[in-house]
């Protein structure tokens, strides 16, 4: 089976396995903190570009950094904040 890149509308050329881009982690906090704390989320680690992020019902995450991520979910329906800290 081959597997082929999508950008913008355009499909690439046949990829191998190695170039195919793995799925985006999900990354969800545990806890009020930093976007740069490892204890603020559920994995241990800062979320990165490639992951899919929720900060839970509850928790307020303070962005002190440049941060990247997939996507970002703030609450899981009832509350959560998302407050930037001045760096």
């Amino acid at each position: 089976m081959e597997s082929y890149a999508v950008t913008d509308g355009y499909l690439s050329a046949a990829v191998s396995a190695s170039q195919i881009t793995n799925a985006a982690g999900a990354v969800i906090s545990i806890t009020s903190g930093l976007w740069n704390q490892t204890t603020t989320w559920n994995c241990g680690c800062i979320p990165s570009a490639a992951d899919n992020v929720t900060i839970a019902n509850g928790h307020t995450v303070g962005i002190n950094v440049n941060a990247n991520c997939n996507s970002l979910t703030v609450g899981q329906g009832t509350s959560g904040v998302l407050r930037f800290v001045p760096i």
